[in-house]
């Protein structure tokens, strides 16, 4: 409820400073490589994967404030979680995308028509990591080839980079980290006829997931 409430707030800001602001809005796009890690307090694994950003926003001189989405999808090495006698085996796919508000700083320092940045702002999170086989010990039911761990996090993202000195269709480079903690863990399983069962929330999983991702991207201006 609170990160639809902060959403809805920024999209209503920016509509209205789009009628004043029409030029100084800006779109950004950018590909890149990421490592991420997962881990819990029995779990850590590495990986790597491709991350992909947009930016919305309006530039106030040397300040830009940003809206920005960000998608991960990393590959991670099979890895068994031991939690309160549950085992479990994690498939290699990760996905996550995240979103929220950042506050971009261009300094007086330049180099040869390149302009150095800081960001910083807050992300809310939504995961999914496959699980290639999962056995519930204390109970009955068998986890299939499709269930998923689901959680939903949130926390706080820096960025440092450079900007072209120049007004069409700029490019820019970044070195972004970002450290989410999920605390709403659940399981979906689609069963053998194809139905969707969301199961209660992993009370079994008392240990938050922590995801901290470094990231190196390219982009460009272009609106």
């Amino acid at each position: 409820m609170d990160f639809l409430k902060i959403l809805t707030f920024i999209l209503i800001l920016f509509s209205k400073q789009s009628f004043a602001l029409k030029e100084d809005f800006f779109l950004q796009g950018a590909a890149g490589y990421a490592g991420t890690s997962l881990r819990t307090q029995s779990l850590r694994d590495n990986a790597g994967g491709a991350n992909f950003t947009t930016h919305g926003g309006f530039h106030f001189g040397d300040i830009d404030v940003i809206f920005t989405s960000q998608i991960l999808l990393a590959e991670y090495s099979k890895v068994n979680i031991q939690e309160n006698n549950i085992d479990y085996r994690i498939s290699a796919e990760f996905h996550s995308f995240a979103l929220g508000p950042l506050i971009r700083y261009f300094t007086d320092l330049r180099f040869r028509g390149w302009n150095f940045f800081l960001a910083g702002g807050y992300l809310w999170s939504i995961s999914t990591v496959k699980l290639d086989k999962s056995t519930f010990e204390n109970s009955n039911s068998d986890v299939n080839d499709d269930t998923k761990f689901t959680f939903r996090g949130h926390g706080p993202t820096a960025s440092v980079g450079f900007v072209q000195d120049k007004e069409d269709y700029p490019l820019f480079v970044d070195f972004t980290f970002k450290r989410l903690v999920s605390r709403d863990i659940r399981f979906i399983e689609i069963t053998k006829d194809g139905r969707l069962s969301v199961e209660k929330r992993a009370e079994d999983l008392k240990h938050d997931f922590i995801e901290e991702t470094i990231s190196l991207n390219f982009g460009v201006e272009f609106l």
